[in-house]
């Protein structure tokens, strides 16, 4: 699974393809819905239960011409428009998948664990879920179990392991911009915090010498750094600051990647101190995230032109308005 920092939540929208769009409520008279249903320990079959009932905040599909030939499939998001846009793409679902979800009654959209950012993306789709004589099943691309105990232990080897990666995923939640810990009340409170930042320094190409001291001053909040540290480790830093096109490019793909080489650290710190450090390092980089998609929805997708901008133009627009 990747780790949600690794994505630096650019525009999703942009991996789905949406058409024209529908009402809910002539959806309702005339389609199927299809919810969509996180595991949850705390009661999941009443969760599943309770999520035939539509939920104008949820996430759900509709199914229209669920008989025919060429179904229609709408994806409601859960917004204040009421309205639900069709997608233009199949589901990655089996055939076997896909029949159970056009003729089964009770069918939902399982989602055993939240492994990417918060935005839901119909292509990472695997499971689906039935109801059938009061007794839920659970589907694979090729197998159907009568409980989740066996569906678990088929796909995750052990539900003690299953335990553990849904633990980590809801520990990495924290780090969404849903969660609210890392958010910020205005644009300019995130161009602040963008300004501020070395790693965001780094992927705008900013010198070594205005990026290093605003590493140091995050290590600050974590950790005693005395000044004879400090000046070692601005030495250290000095020799292994990486930035530029590399650093940009990753940022913008959602790439995994370092400003600084971690052994810089070990060298300076103890092991209790490093791990304070990598705690505010992690933070640092949900805040970053959050702070890029804020103002980067400020932005768009095109210009006053209505031209199309790309990432880059997008990144480049927001290192003007921070520098």
């Amino acid at each position: 699974m990747k780790s949600v920092l690794s994505i630096s939540l650019l525009a999703l929208s942009s991996l789905w393809a949406v058409s024209q769009e529908v009402s809910v409520d002539a959806l309702k008279a005339s389609a199927k819905m299809i919810p969509v249903v996180d595991y949850t320990p705390a009661d999941f079959e009443a969760a599943i239960t309770n999520s035939f009932n539509f939920d104008s905040h949820k996430l759900c599909f509709f199914i229209k011409n669920a008989d025919k030939k060429a179904p229609e499939i709408y994806m409601y998001k859960g917004t204040k428009t009421q309205r639900a846009g069709r997608l233009d793409i199949e589901l990655p679902l089996s055939a076997t998948q896909k029949e159970t979800l056009l003729t089964a009654d009770s069918v939902f959209i399982l989602i055993p664990m939240r492994s990417s950012v918060g935005e839901f993306i119909p292509q990472h789709i695997e499971y689906i879920g039935f109801r059938k004589g009061g007794q839920t099943h659970y589907m694979t691309a090729d197998k159907t179990f009568g409980n989740l105990y066996d569906f678990v232990v088929s796909e995750f080897g052990s539900a003690d392991n299953f335990t553990s990666l849904y633990l980590e995923s809801m520990r990495r939640a924290f780090l969404w911009p849903g969660s609210g810990l890392y958010g910020f009340d205005s644009d300019r409170a995130a161009i602040d915090f963008l300004k501020h930042d070395y790693r965001f320094n780094a992927v705008c190409n900013r010198q070594a010498e205005e990026t290093i001291p605003l590493f140091i001053e995050l290590l600050k909040k974590a950790v005693i750094v005395t000044p004879a540290q400090e000046a070692r480790l601005t030495k250290l830093l000095a020799d292994s600051y990486k930035a530029g096109n590399q650093i940009t490019s990753d940022f913008l793909s959602g790439k995994s990647f370092e400003v600084f080489r971690p052994q810089t650290l070990r060298a300076v710190f103890s092991p209790d101190e490093y791990e304070l450090i990598q705690t505010a390092i992690t933070e640092n980089k949900a805040r970053l995230a959050i702070a890029y998609c804020r103002i980067s929805k400020t932005i768009g997708n095109s210009d006053a032109n209505g031209a199309y901008l790309s990432d880059r133009d997008i990144l480049k627009e927001i290192s003007k308005r921070t520098f």
